[in-house]
């Protein structure tokens, strides 16, 4: 059994090539090789293949990210080549952490055995619905509008919102509220943004804001992206403001702008230590960055880290 695990949410790859190894070990008593493909020379994964074990008689290989091999052209060949044989007693498992051209060889040699499992192509639609299923899979009970939530404040990253799950049966709850969820993802994406909002504020904090920068960065949040969010969050700081001088309390302020009762605190905060003049410099520099990134003149992840540090 030969199978292609790839797909561009490469978490879900690895984890249904993950899930399938462990069927295979529980029914048979076999030895499990991991190779990792992007690191190995030729000659060592083609002596690997060609050695049986000592133990059993049967084996199961573990090749992770071939396909980023400097050597792919030597290595993909040889491997095709020796698939091709009688190896009934050798399983090989393949997880690629990019979706594979269904032109290459490589793709059609599995697609033609029908071993090809590609993950899911998730956009905030199709993430929803995936949610759904993962929430009933991991037995908790969340109803739609906390579904949507968790989703957006785990950035709709599959990899973020299966760990929050865990993190929220942890709890030993049966019900949740949004106030659940919000203490839960206090890294999330959107918490993330203030804090980096608050950050800039600050003279004294340019080693905080590179850090929340580089942890919204690793989340391959699109810097466009990034720079609406700071923008909107600066629009929102501005009501705030505006309400606060009208001597609006928390709960009208929450109520007028939508926003959760909970979120308001930090928003507030941050909104007394801006003045009116420095959030339009930053938002004018904002629109500058996002002008000048569109017109391909500066890289994005430079733009914003030059802009965080240096406003």
């Amino acid at each position: 059994m030969n199978k292609l695990f790839h797909g561009k949410e490469i978490f879900l790859s690895l984890r249904e090539a993950k899930r399938d190894i462990r069927d295979i070990l529980k029914e048979k008593d076999i030895e499990k090789i991991i190779i990792e493909g992007d690191k190995i020379a030729p000659e060592k994964i083609l002596d690997l293949l060609n050695t049986n074990s000592l133990f059993t008689s049967e084996r199961l290989i573990f090749i992770k990210r071939l396909y980023r091999n400097k050597e792919k052209t030597t290595l993909i060949p040889y491997l095709l080549k020796f698939l091709e044989k009688d190896q009934s007693t050798t399983h090989i498992i393949i997880w690629e952490d990019q979706k594979i051209r269904s032109i290459t060889k490589y793709f059609k040699y599995f697609k033609g055995s029908n071993q090809v499992i590609e993950s899911l192509n998730l956009n905030k639609r199709t993430f929803l619905t995936w949610a759904s299923q993962e929430i009933e899979n991991q037995g908790v009970t969340l109803d739609k509008p906390l579904i949507k939530i968790l989703s957006e404040r785990t950035n709709f990253s599959p990899e973020s919102f299966s760990n929050e799950i865990q993190k929220l049966k942890l709890t030993g709850k049966r019900v949740f509220k949004e106030e659940d969820i919000v203490e839960s993802t206090t890294d999330s994406l959107e918490y993330d943004i203030w804090k980096l909002i608050g950050s800039i504020n600050s003279k004294s904090d340019i080693p905080e804001r590179i850090e929340i920068l580089e942890r919204v960065l690793s989340q391959k949040v699109d810097v466009l992206f990034i720079i609406a969010m700071l923008a909107r969050n600066l629009r929102l700081t501005v009501q705030i403001k505006e309400l606060l001088e009208n001597e609006k309390n928390s709960r009208e302020i929450a109520s007028l702008l939508k926003i959760p009762p909970f979120l308001i605190p930090q928003m507030q905060g941050i909104a007394k230590e801006y003045s009116k003049e420095k959030i339009a410099l930053l938002y004018e520099k904002l629109s500058s960055l996002d002008y000048e990134i569109k017109r391909g003149r500066i890289e994005p992840n430079l733009g914003i880290t030059l802009l965080i540090t240096k406003f």
